[in-house]
């Protein structure tokens, strides 16, 4: 009423017609429900100390939340059901890992949960420590180097009598660990994250692992694309969440 009337012209003819919904419309409606933003605040949000404050992308909102789901569930003889997280390559599958560690400790019904985190090369269990150090999961240097399982010795312990929220092994560590007796673990409280899970796990090392963890819940991360009946869903269960090469092209977080 206060404004002049071309203004005001302007307005009626404006409001008159049907609106597009934009893209900044779908993420206010999206992202702005109270439950949905406190969510995100609360599980999905950190600060790294080198990448700076990190926001979930929505492939790791949903796969997380459906990852907590399927390990709630249990197989008739008491251990945790695990599967497979089929992300594509550059979709964050680090930080992926750090927000679940985080949403663990959140949630009532997992806060007790260890987390093994197993690769196989060194490199990569240095990048996937680093992120986890960098990004809250680990206090500081001490912590770090107690979660690092140096020899299968190291491990065995860990496993058997260890009191570590996180360890990091490479998987050929489980050959000489399961030859001392402590390494066994009854606990359906352990969460195991393979790294590269379509990679040397089809040996003896695998079999020795979940040997000695037989009630763990296995999340085998992968970034290669799954056929079905593939070996990988054929060890580790079925795929839990995806998120596919077209997918990321056309989000444009990677090339075509």
């Amino acid at each position: 009423a206060d404004r002049k009337p071309p203004a005001r012209d302007w307005f009626e003819d404006w409001a008159s017609r049907p609106l597009h919904v934009t893209d900044q419309d779908r993420l206010l409606i999206g992202l702005l429900s109270p439950q949905r933003l406190l969510d995100m605040a609360r599980f999905f949000t950190l600060v790294d100390r080198k990448a700076g404050k990190i926001v979930a992308r929505y492939q790791q909102v949903f796969g997380i939340k459906r990852l907590l789901e399927r390990i709630k569930s249990r197989r008739s003889d008491g251990g945790r059901e695990g599967g497979v997280v089929w992300h594509t390559t550059g979709s964050g599958k680090s930080f992926t890992m750090v927000f679940l560690s985080r949403a663990l400790i959140l949630d009532d019904d997992l806060k007790q949960c260890r987390i093994i985190v197993v690769t196989d090369r060194k490199d990569l269990e240095r990048q996937l420590s680093t992120t986890f150090s960098t990004g809250g999961e680990l206090a500081d240097k001490k912590d770090k180097e107690d979660a690092l399982a140096t020899s299968g010795r190291r491990l065995a312990q860990q496993i058997g009598h260890g009191q570590e929220r996180i360890i990091f092994s490479l998987i050929n560590k489980f050959h000489t660990a399961t030859g001392y007796p402590e390494c066994h673990n009854d606990s359906a409280d352990i969460i195991v994250l393979v790294d590269e899970g379509h990679r040397s796990q089809g040996g003896e090392n695998h079999a020795r692992m979940k040997h000695a963890l037989p009630n763990a819940a296995f999340i085998a991360f992968t970034g290669t694309p799954l056929l079905k009946g593939s070996e990988t869903t054929n060890r580790f269960g079925r795929i839990i969440h995806s998120y596919t090469m077209q997918q990321a092209v056309s989000d444009g977080t990677v090339t075509p």
